[in-house]
């Protein structure tokens, strides 16, 4: 299969160097690579002699038709090949062998030239590298073998994309998806930090929450995020560096978990395209886990109890009605990472109102325990429950704990 993309894109890449400048209708070019107007540029990236540049009129209908078929071609074996990737490991080996990667690299110009042929390639590398340190590996590694510059370039050019706010939002997804993956390898973080993407996706997390909605950014930087400060390395990274990263989560705990003032504009952005509310408790169940990734990092927990809101909020977030609990789940965790390890915590969540608030949070949560306990079986209801009673566990235990800690 992989044998069979390539075989595609070097006859799609010949055709478009011997024929007029001819794209499908609806194709968008993507950003921020180097325009791919000039057709021996095209040519000559991947490798083969540049055609002639001119051609009668009577050819541009039949290129038209022969760019449409072949790149319907290429997307074809790229979709079987991407299904081929998806959850198999050998699969995933055997690509990595044969120097997938490097293949991507080598038509990179090619391939992303369009809005499609870009999805259709950066999906492939996504079902690669996803839950694979082998296959991370050789997207950091063995893109050397497609040429000078093309193993830099490549993953730099991914990067540059994911924040790029003129390109099309499911390339920038996929380029998300891509960059979170590698924020899980020791490796992968390495080689981001070199392209200070940390920081750039901080940054863009920050915009998503104030510029116009930005779905693609919100989530992808926030699910990155999420990746990379579960080593302590990356907790470290972000830190050496002024970061706006606490107050982000903050908000969005904040716009997560109530409706007025400027809260309500973020309620609205949290919900995205759906308007709905779960999907505001999702991003927020995120945010609350990288506020909790960073409290288990000694220079991060001072870093989020320098804030006065970061206490407040992650209680809030212990009340909110997220009908999975993994929002309650994690804001719970959070607050353990915070509190176990401070006397200065442990002094703040003593006063009257920030104690009431977790008493009232640990009541409602053992109810809603309860109510799992005595569902009956069978039915949607059940199963609702039954998925979200070990997140209920979780958050109980949690709470116990931490007030076991003030009571210290």
């Amino acid at each position: 299969t992989l044998r069979r993309c390539e075989d595609a894109a070097a006859l799609l890449a010949s055709t478009l160097a011997r024929a007029p400048v001819v794209r499908p209708s609806g194709a968008l070019p993507t950003k921020p690579l180097q325009p791919l107007s000039s057709l021996r540029t095209r040519q000559v990236a991947l490798g083969g002699p540049a055609g002639p540049q001119g051609a009668l009129a009577p050819a541009r209908a039949l290129s038209v038709i022969a760019v449409r078929g072949l790149e319907r071609v290429l997307c074809s074996e790229f979709a079987l090949l991407r299904a081929t990737l998806l959850g198999s490991p050998g699969a995933k080996e055997e690509a990595a062998r044969h120097h997938l990667p490097a293949f991507i690299a080598r038509a990179w110009p090619l391939l992303s030239s369009t809005e499609t042929l870009a999805c259709e390639a950066l999906g492939t590398l996504c079902n690669l590298v996803a839950h694979s340190d082998e296959a991370k590996l050789s997207l950091l590694n063995e893109g050397g073998r497609a040429g000078a510059g093309s193993r830099a370039s490549l993953v730099a050019s991914i990067c540059a994309m994911a924040v790029d706010g003129s390109a099309a939002p499911s390339v920038r997804a996929l380029c998300w998806a891509i960059a979170r993956s590698l924020a899980s390898h020791a490796d992968g973080r390495a080689a981001l930090q070199r392209l200070s993407f940390a920081q750039a996706a901080v940054r863009a997390l920050h915009s998503a929450l104030r510029a116009e909605a930005d779905d693609a950014a919100l989530t992808g930087s926030l699910e990155c995020l999420a990746n990379w400060t579960f080593a302590p390395d990356g907790v470290a990274s972000l830190l050496r560096t002024p970061s706006t990263i606490v107050a982000s989560l903050e908000d969005i705990l904040e716009g997560a978990t109530h409706s007025n003032g400027r809260s309500l504009l973020l309620t609205r952005l949290l919900a995205g395209p759906s308007g709905k509310a779960a999907r505001r408790h999702e991003v927020a169940a995120v945010a609350a886990l990288v506020l909790r990734n960073i409290a288990q990092h000694p220079e991060g927990r001072a870093h989020v109890l320098s804030s006065e809101r970061a206490l407040p909020v992650l209680l809030a977030a212990l009340s909110a009605p997220d009908p999975t609990a993994r929002l309650a789940a994690n804001a719970s965790a959070a607050l353990w990472g915070l509190l176990h390890k401070s006397a200065k915590a442990k002094a703040v969540m003593k006063s009257g109102p920030l104690v009431q608030a977790l008493a009232d949070a640990e009541g409602a949560l053992r109810a809603l325990a309860g109510d799992a306990a005595v569902v009956g079986r069978g039915g949607p209801g059940s199963v609702r429950e039954r998925e979200r009673r070990p997140y209920l566990d979780e958050a109980l235990r949690n709470l116990s704990m931490t007030r076991a800690a003030i009571l210290r």
